[in-house]
């Protein structure tokens, strides 16, 4: 796993932790690995639940588009944060 997302299996549960605090932005590479991790997890016949927590004080305060720029390199930050999280 990476610094930003850990994952822990608790029996059948499957815990997935996101650890960018303190607001815990989202962001095409975090989407792109929760996305990942649940079709894996799936798949894993042990794995019957997942939990989705994060790391202090805020669960998620949305998406960080900072690193977008602005004007027409945020829009194209905003598509592919979509495309990720379909």
């Amino acid at each position: 796993m990476t610094d930003t997302i850990t994952i822990d299996h608790q029996g059948h549960v499957a815990i997935i932790e996101i650890h960018r605090p303190p607001a815990n932005y989202f962001d095409v590479d975090v989407l792109t690995t929760l996305a990942d991790l649940g079709t894996e997890l799936a798949a894993d016949s042990r794995t019957r639940a997942i939990v989705l927590c994060s790391e202090g004080k805020h669960f998620c305060a949305g998406a960080n588009f900072a690193s977008g720029g602005l004007g027409e390199e945020r829009v194209d930050e905003h598509r592919r944060l979509r495309r990720a999280g379909a």
